[in-house]
C-alpha cells in the first residue's frame, strides 16, 4: 500500500499561487479496513523515506564533515 498525493492548477494560473490545489490520502484512518480487507497479513506498517530524502541528508552531513575539516 502507499500514500498518494496531487496537486495541480488552473488554466492561466500561475503555479504556486494563491487557489492551486493539491491533496493527498491518509493511511492511517484506513490501517483497519486494510488489515480486515487483508485478513490480517498486514502486521507492521513501515515508512519508507523517499530517495531524495536520504540524499539530501547525506549531503548535510558530507558537508559538515567537510566543514569541520577545513576548520582543524
Amino acid at each position: 500500500m502507499g500514500n498518494n498525493t496531487f496537486g495541480g492548477t488552473f488554466a492561466g494560473q500561475t503555479p504556486g499561487a494563491f487557489g492551486t490545489y493539491f491533496g493527498g490520502i491518509l493511511v492511517q484512518p484506513y490501517l483497519d479496513y486494510l488489515i480486515a480487507a487483508t485478513g490480517g497479513r498486514i502486521t507492521i506498517v513501515t515508512q519508507v523515506p523517499e530517495p531524495g530524502s536520504l540524499v539530501l541528508l547525506l549531503v548535510g552531513l558530507g558537508a559538515i564533515a567537510a566543514r569541520r575539516r577545513k576548520a582543524a
